[in-house]
């Protein structure tokens, strides 16, 4: 069963580190100069793609991976149509107070994704298990109180309870593989009568609390009155250096108190570590996308970045960066019918970081 967003299979690249020092960092060229390049094996033929030579151009921005912020940068070929395309996803923290960290000098993994599953927790109301409703991928709701995923990424989850409405349902987004570990949007719920009351499990920073999509409190402790009913609650923090989390989950109020918070956890055999910054690479040859996401041999292998230098625009705010990179990574087109090796590739890219 896959309930996870499929996105345009292009693949994006990288950020870097910034100092926040009003120092004038070295002039680049202009984008489709002749200075980003791309060389080496595609399937034992030698590729050099020179930026600005043979109609070979560059293109970067930002962009998202099953719900989650992406920076690429991509060289297309001149001649041939062909491309090679390099995403770097978003780090869990991308200030720490003096430099933007998008980006680190140094070996990045790759990310490759793993199929795993989620239970779901209401406490000490064991029987709601029984009336939990999931939109599978054919649009039809089926009793589950395990979820499976076959990428990561956030997962947007459609949700109906029996005992409570044979009609409304609910979303609720999933993050998998990609957990807060820093910045901890996590909270817990209790009640007192009808008033709800909610606790981070982190008092620091700031923070935002939205009930079914509207703001109702910016305090670090949110409590309300509630009638009867499933509501949607979403917590946003930010720390001190504007790094933000979000979680999303269900509380329910019944019978004039608080009833039950719902929460997730992994099944075994393995809990998916986040994947905060890992890299993505993909290839357009021939009319197909091929990528390494879902190449196991790229478990073994690790993205090279080296000599970061970040653009800064008239607002002193980064607005994209280059760096030098070097990697060897095994490519399949999407049913894995197909494949590229590209052993050991050098080069310089620029992405835009915003």
């Amino acid at each position: 069963m896959k309930l996870t967003n499929y996105y345009i299979p292009g693949l994006l690249i990288a950020l870097a580190m910034f100092s926040c020092k009003k120092e004038e960092l070295p002039e680049l060229p202009e984008a489709n100069a002749p200075y980003y390049s791309i060389r080496g094996l595609v399937n034992g033929d030698s590729i050099n793609w020179v930026v600005g030579i043979d109609q070979t151009s560059l293109s970067f921005g930002t962009g998202s991976m099953n719900g989650i912020e992406t920076y690429y940068g991509q060289i297309n070929a001149g001649t041939g149509d062909m491309a090679i395309r390099v995403e770097i996803l978003r780090p869990e923290i991308v200030y720490d107070g003096t430099t933007i960290a998008a980006v680190k000098t140094g070996e990045t993994d790759y990310l490759v994704h793993k199929t795993g599953s989620i239970k779901f927790n209401f406490g000490m109301n064991y029987s709601q298990f029984n009336y939990v409703l999931v939109k599978n991928e054919f649009n039809d709701f089926e009793f589950m109180s395990e979820v499976p995923f076959d990428e990561y990424g956030v997962n947007n989850l459609v949700i109906k309870f029996t005992d409570y409405s044979s009609s409304e349902s609910f979303n609720l987004p999933v993050r998998y593989g990609f957990e807060y570990n820093t910045v901890n949007p996590q909270f817990h719920s209790n009640g007192l009568g009808d008033t709800l009351v909610v606790t981070p499990e982190t008092l620091d920073g700031m923070h935002s609390w939205y009930l079914n999509g509207q703001l109702v409190s910016q305090e670090p402790v949110f409590e309300k009155e509630l009638a009867d009913g499933i509501y949607e609650l979403r917590h946003m923090i930010n720390d001190l250096n504007s790094n933000e989390a979000e979680h999303t989950t269900l509380i329910r109020m019944k019978d004039g108190e608080f009833y039950w918070q719902m929460k997730y956890y992994y099944l075994s055999p393995e809990e998916p570590s986040s994947h905060f910054g890992n890299v993505i690479v993909s290839m357009y040859k021939d009319g197909t996308w091929y990528s390494s996401e879902n190449a196991e041999q790229n478990l073994l292998s690790s993205f090279g970045i080296a000599n970061i230098q970040t653009i800064i625009d008239a607002q002193f705010s980064p607005s994209s960066t280059r760096f030098d990179f070097d990697f060897g990574s095994t490519l399949f087109n999407e049913n894995q019918s197909d494949s590229l090796y590209l052993p050991q590739m050098t080069g310089t890219l620029s992405v835009g970081l915003k």
